[in-house]
């Protein structure tokens, strides 16, 4: 069982007994339904955060062109994760007053992957493999082969990978709830560290069934 902090001025406890004031100072202020209008604020939100980040999946296809597996394996999924729940993160630690159930929190992080998942083929179609049949790299008929396995399966992935995320922040904002106090990021961090394992598994697999010639 942790050993509570020495707390010989009673630091700590009043920083504590002021969190919870303004904790609930803030949950008097946000009535029901404006907790659902901010739900859908920060929805549009984190889909607009989804646009540039979206980005940076095709970024992470030209960086494995060039061979740099450990970007497109590695680093390219935990950015994508970090992006995708950037918005809903920042209200659970530093509004989390704002939310009335974890299905709010879900609802965010669940949209955002979603977004995430339909931009970023829409950029693969329309702006990278385009290109790439431009540049008689691809033929029109492998771009509609790997477009038939990306509109499901890698948008499937994203959501997955983002709900993931949600139920980590959920859990992190149902401890902060029921405790008054500050969110603890720590909690249930395994959801999140899952997600980006998943992402990472979906991009090894994808590299392996394009070396195999599965979308020749």
């Amino acid at each position: 069982m942790p050993q509570p902090q020495p707390d010989p001025f009673g630091l700590l406890a009043a920083g504590r007994e002021a969190y919870r004031r303004r904790h609930e100072a803030g949950r008097e202020r946000v009535s029901a339904g404006r907790s659902w209008a901010i739900t859908v604020g920060l929805l549009l939100a984190g889909m607009a955060v989804a646009v540039p980040a979206a980005f940076i999946g095709t970024l992470g296809q030209l960086v494995r062109s060039l061979g740099s597996g450990l970007a497109m394996f590695a680093i390219a999924p935990l950015v994508e994760e970090i992006c995708k729940a950037l918005v809903a993160f920042w209200a659970v630690d530093r509004r989390p007053w704002w939310f009335r159930r974890r299905g709010q929190i879900l609802l965010c992080t669940v949209g955002t992957g979603l977004a995430f998942g339909l931009i970023e083929n829409l950029i693969y179609q329309h702006v990278y493999f385009a290109l790439a049949v431009d540049g008689k790299a691809m033929t029109a008929t492998q771009v509609a082969t790997v477009m038939a396995f990306r509109w499901p399966v890698t948008t499937a992935v994203h959501v997955v990978t983002a709900a993931a995320s949600g139920i980590w922040l959920a859990r992190v904002w149902s401890r902060a709830e029921a405790e008054r106090a500050q969110p603890r990021i720590g909690t249930g961090i395994g959801w999140f560290v899952g997600a980006v394992s998943v992402h990472t598994a979906y991009n090894v697999l994808a590299t392996i069934l394009e070396l195999a010639g599965s979308f020749d």
